[in-house]
């Protein structure tokens, strides 16, 4: 376990072992959420904010809709393509 102290400005430092664990780097947007347990103890959750999170996804498919016009059509030519590849 390792600990770091908050300054006035309620700044801290992440230790270094964990930084590198993480692969955070200058720059790294992190997450803070303030989380209870079963227990109803507070506690804080601090996490890497991920390149890949679900909004970054947002809009991947618009491509597939306008080339096949609907996403059961796709899906219809991808498994019958599975089927080729599997003989």
């Amino acid at each position: 376990m390792y600990q770091s102290t908050v300054s006035i400005q309620g700044q801290t430092t992440i230790p270094v072992q964990i930084r590198d664990e993480l692969g955070l780097t200058p720059g790294t947007r992190m997450v803070w959420e303030t989380v209870q347990n079963y227990l109803g103890v507070n506690y804080v959750r601090i996490t890497p904010a991920s390149v890949q999170s679900l909004k970054s996804l947002r809009g991947i498919g618009k491509d597939l809709y306008k080339k096949y016009g609907s996403g059961r059509k796709y899906l219809i030519q991808e498994r019958a393509s599975w089927d080729k590849k599997s003989i």
